[in-house]
């Protein structure tokens, strides 16, 4: 059993964590990690320092401080390893609406210079449209790309819901490399579930080296996949074949139509499952697949060649350690040990640093709008390893370039398992075969997605979905501070956002927020009231506002929701909702003619996720705006309360998202009719009739 250790400050906030690790595949008191954390007024993190120790001796201390704006957005990281430079990992600057503008990336004369420049553009629904300028390339400016969805030039192609209808990529390279050197591209079709039909390479005299076609079974799954390489004919000719037996998602048989073994090896594949619906056995690759209770690989033995890899996790299935034939890898969160018992690099947010004698050098990870490793810069600016993919991950382009040690983080930024020929990546809860782009385990969040495939990757749209681990919305740290404090913020919180939605909410023992919904088409239940007259009977709640939970709720990502002593807030595009009970309850207190919930702590809670990445990402005024002013995320919450209000609410509208104080002591107002906020404006107390918050 390995044992971790959390301090808490006043605040809730970890402010120091001692975990044990597993170097070496055995337990030992003196191997642990500490780490401590220091943390802002409002609750970002400003420093972590972290002491990796093996037998009770240092090997690394990794010091990482962290400034944000007056937004909460985070702008600089600074990172030392060791002795070493203190280095600028990574400058983030933002547009007007809050996407990030800018990534700067390796700075060791404190901003001055930076090695690899990322500029983001995007279009008027806020769609990434543009990564660098493929045709503007320099040296610290190495991999652009272009992404278009309703503004293809074929009138046909052009997608208005967020599919990606072409994208045009370049990297600029030495002609060494043996890499293409011009600005490569791709024309995408989907069928009417927007599921990917045809990725047809389109790069000028070279159209139909790198495509590939698809066609589904009436379950979603993949019927046929048919894929080229360099104009030289089909790679891949795939037939699919499925359990009849009832799991009719399970594959059965693969056959190869093609003569190549470049992809799948030529010929039929035969495929067995155990009872949980994982993989077992691949007779091509000669692999046999044993899981844990967690169904995570455990072992993958080869009859061929009588060689095997064995998997250790920890209870909560995060990867400690792989021993393989071939050579032994820890992995330590973040530190990874190579088969001699030395670290080999440490991870950074931005990439890695490889261990050079005493020193590290870093290395940076240049991704496209997946994730994916286009390119690897080390900090002298050499290009050290290049990548492009097929639509479903698999590799194309293939050239020599490989980095010392070997970088294995490519296709969504996941490990490859290239050992035993597997060729799969590791995404943490399951591998998944790019090849034949399915995963060999069934979806754990299954459930939630009935009209999939339970092996499908990225509901077949893998050009603009990604599968990472998540567990939707956590509200775990507000459970702690229930039970540490004797309050119901997480009671109230659910029953005001029951009332808001419509939804039947609930939250189990591990804090995890779920909603009732159709068994049969996984649509959420929602509940009915008597409409205004109450001759009739509508949707409870705001569909707005159920939209927007339970899209939080079905994403792949992780949002946690904490209580705060600080103001109530959320980082722009983060994943932590702060809320400040205290605050809320003056709001509560001080609704004069307007619902007491207009900004408790269920409109409270989506106006902060509303900041969050799961809710759009959208900000506030500044604070030289001054009075009056909305702003993007106020003007969503407003057409949340016009919603309520049509169905016999009283939330009012909101008319500044700043509040404005009539004297130097006296009690703030906020305006939730145009009464209110005429007077406030004149420096007037709100009249008797007017809506308003005074606090």
């Amino acid at each position: 059993m390995l044992w971790s250790v959390n301090y808490y400050d006043d605040e809730g906030r970890v402010t120091k964590s001692i975990v044990q690790h597993y170097k070496g595949g055995t337990l030992s008191e003196g191997n642990y990690d500490e780490t401590d954390n220091t943390y802002s007024f409002t609750d970002e993190l400003l420093t972590s320092t972290r002491h990796h120790k093996v037998n009770s001796t240092e090997q690394v201390k990794i010091f990482t401080l962290y400034e944000y704006d007056h937004m909460g957005r985070k702008v600089n990281t600074w990172e030392t390893i060791g002795s070493g430079d203190t280095v600028l990992l990574a400058q983030n600057t933002y547009n007007e609406i809050g996407q990030l503008k800018e990534k700067r990336l390796h700075s060791k004369d404190k901003g001055n210079t930076f090695l690899q420049k990322i500029a983001y553009q995007y279009n008027e629904r806020g769609w990434l449209k543009q990564i660098n300028d493929p045709g503007s390339l320099s040296a610290e400016r190495v991999f652009g790309m272009n992404l278009q969805y309703n503004d293809h030039a074929d009138a046909t192609r052009k997608q208005y819901n967020g599919n990606i209808s072409s994208l045009s990529w370049q990297t600029k390279v030495p002609a060494s490399s043996g890499f293409p050197q011009e600005k490569q591209s791709y024309d995408y079709t989907y069928d009417k579930l927007n599921r990917l039909e045809l990725a047809a390479y389109t790069t000028p005299g070279k159209t139909g080296y790198f495509n590939e076609q698809l066609s589904y079974d009436k379950a979603g799954n993949i019927q046929s996949l048919d894929r080229t390489s360099n104009g030289t004919g089909k790679t891949d000719q795939l037939s699919y074949s499925y359990d009849e037996s009832g799991q009719s998602n399970r594959l059965a048989s693969l056959t190869d139509g093609s003569s190549s073994n470049e992809g799948q090896p030529a010929g039929t594949t035969n495929y067995t499952y155990d009872d949980n619906g994982n993989l077992a056995s691949d007779s091509k690759k000669q692999l046999t697949v044993s899981y844990n209770e967690l169904n995570l690989p455990k072992t993958v033995a080869q009859t061929g060649s009588n060689q095997t890899i064995t998997y250790l996790y920890d209870a909560s299935g995060r990867k400690l350690r792989k021993e393989a034939t071939g050579g032994n890898r820890d992995y330590i969160g973040g530190i990874e040990y190579g088969n001699d018992g030395q670290i080999e690099f440490i991870q950074t947010e931005e990439g890695r640093a490889v261990k050079s004698g005493e020193n590290y050098s870093y290395e940076y990870m240049l991704k496209d709008h997946l994730g994916n490793t286009r390119a690897v810069v080390k900090q002298d600016g050499s290009i050290i390893q290049l990548s492009d993919y097929y639509a479903f991950g698999m590799e194309m382009n293939h050239n020599g370039m490989t980095p010392s040690p070997d970088n294995r983080y490519k296709y969504n930024g996941k490990e490859l398992q290239t050992e035993l020929g597997m060729n799969q990546y590791d995404y943490g809860a399951r591998f998944y075969d790019p090849v034949i782009g399915r995963w060999n385990v069934i979806d754990r969040f299954s459930e939630k997605y009935h009209s999939l495939s339970t092996y499908q990757y990225g509901a077949n749209n893998p050009i603009k979905n990604i599968d990472v681990n998540g567990d939707s919305i956590n509200v775990s740290l507000m459970q702690r501070y229930d039970t540490n404090n004797k309050t119901s913020h997480v009671s109230t919180t659910l029953t005001d956002l029951q009332s808001q939605t419509g939804l039947s909410l609930s939250v189990d023992a591990n804090g995890q927020l779920s909603y009732l919904k159709d068994p049969t088409s996984g649509a959420p239940f929602v509940n009915v009231t008597s409409g205004q007259g109450g001759n009739t009977l509508v949707e409870a709640g705001s569909s707005e506002a159920r939209n927007l939970i339970v899209s939080a709720i079905d994403n792949t990502s992780t949002a946690y929701a904490r209580i705060t002593t600080g103001g109530s807030s959320a980082a722009v595009g983060g994943n932590m909702v702060n809320i400040n009970p205290t605050q809320i309850n003056s709001f509560i207190n001080g609704a004069t003619n307007v619902d007491s919930r207009t900004l408790g702590f269920g409109m409270t809670f989506m106006h902060e996720l509303i900041h969050s990445g799961f809710g759009g990402g959208l900000t506030d005024p500044p604070t030289s705006a001054g009075f009056g002013p909305t702003g993007a995320t106020v003007d969503k919450m407003n057409v949340i309360r016009s919603e309520l209000n049509n169905n016999g609410g009283n939330y009012g509208q909101r008319s500044s998202y700043q509040a404005i104080g009539l004297t130097s002591r006296g009690p703030a107002y906020l305006p939730f009719n145009p009464g209110a906020s005429s007077n406030l404006q004149r420096g007037i107390v709100p009249a008797a009739t007017d809506m308003y918050i005074k606090f």
